[in-house]
């Protein structure tokens, strides 16, 4: 469970916020950026409870994983996806 599936919902929730300007703009189906936001918004709880059991789990894995420079910078998609989410919910 790496930390870099959060990257998918920032894909997601991205994806569902542009989905929704071009429903204003272009005149798009609304409710696709709706479920999209409304998915990601579900894959990110599913996502934080798996992790959360990994952190009980295994945290000597969760401490290599912010030890390794390659896989460190990933910490910041979970604050960067609740942000897209948030956006999403205004």
């Amino acid at each position: 469970m790496p930390l870099s599936l959060f990257g998918a919902v920032m894909g997601m929730a991205g994806l569902g916020l542009a989905w929704r300007k071009a429903a204003l703009a272009l005149g798009a189906p609304l409710w696709i950026g709706e479920s999209l936001l409304a998915s990601a918004a579900l894959l990110f709880v599913l996502l934080a409870a798996a992790y959360g059991l990994k952190i009980a789990r295994a945290a000597d894995l969760v401490r290599e994983e912010a030890r390794d420079l390659r896989r460190f910078c990933f910490i910041a998609c979970v604050p960067l996806s609740l942000m897209l989410l948030s956006a999403g919910a205004l």
